[in-house]
């Protein structure tokens, strides 16, 4: 009977022993397979992840423009009798456009020997050195010449070419400026409309590009600067609704 019962006691022993074996056993088999921080698996997915945002962010940062307003001049060697050069005008409003928060650029142009091809260069010099320009305000900086006939020494004029391919959107774009800077109560604006020009003036290159004039050769330095604030206010105005 005493051995009876001691066999009984040894099997419930081994019986319980084998419950404990196979309960940790199971216990390590599911901690193995769940996903853990430090698991391979879940480094390389979380690594895929940093990778996507990162070129994610890459491609809004190629896509996005690096300049709202990019201004230059086809008639680099243009100047007013009281001493400045229009590229010395269009880089003050460049400066003073990004002193009131727009990103502006200011691109050089050498003038060419040959009259005729200075459109050649100052396209080249947009397409070279601006991406995304078909998205930015481009804006080509002249100054008019009196001759023999007086002009308006405040006056500006926006010229326009009617058979370039964004012609309705610059126009839009034009006639906006055109309101804005004739809010002044000294600077006056009118649009000048030619049929092509020479290479479109490059206005076919943004959707928002135009010619302005600035003045003529005979205005003097304080009605250029009435002008130029006329054109920054303006630009401040129009640019918020493109």
């Amino acid at each position: 009977m005493k051995k009876a019962y001691k066999n009984i006691i040894i099997i419930a022993i081994f019986f319980i022993l084998g419950i404990l074996i196979w309960y940790n056993f199971s216990d390590l088999r599911v901690k193995s397979n769940a996903k853990s921080p430090n698991d391979k698996s879940n480094v390389a997915l979380n690594k895929t992840k940093n990778n996507s945002s990162k070129e994610l962010n890459e491609k809004k940062n190629i896509d996005k423009p690096l300049h709202n307003i990019v201004i230059y001049n086809t008639h680099a060697d243009e100047e007013y009798d009281f001493g400045k050069k229009i590229t010395d005008i269009s880089a003050l409003i460049s400066h003073r456009l990004n002193n009131e928060g727009l990103n502006s650029s200011f691109i050089k142009c050498d003038p060419p020997k040959e009259y005729m091809k200075a459109y050649e260069v100052s396209r080249d010099a947009i397409t070279k050195n601006i991406k995304k320009y078909e998205d930015i305000i481009l804006l080509d900086i002249h100054r008019d010449i009196s001759g023999d006939h007086k002009l308006n020494p405040k006056r500006m004029l926006i010229v326009l070419t009617k058979k370039n391919p964004c012609y309705e959107s610059n126009k839009k774009f034009a006639e906006s400026l055109l309101k804005e800077i004739n809010k002044s109560n000294s600077v006056k604006c009118e649009i000048l409309l030619r049929n092509e020009g020479i290479l479109y003036y490059n206005q076919d290159l943004s959707n928002n590009a135009v010619l302005i004039e600035l003045g003529n050769n005979k205005s003097s330095n304080s009605d250029i600067e009435e002008c130029m604030n006329a054109l920054i206010s303006a630009l401040k105005n129009v640019e918020k609704t493109l």
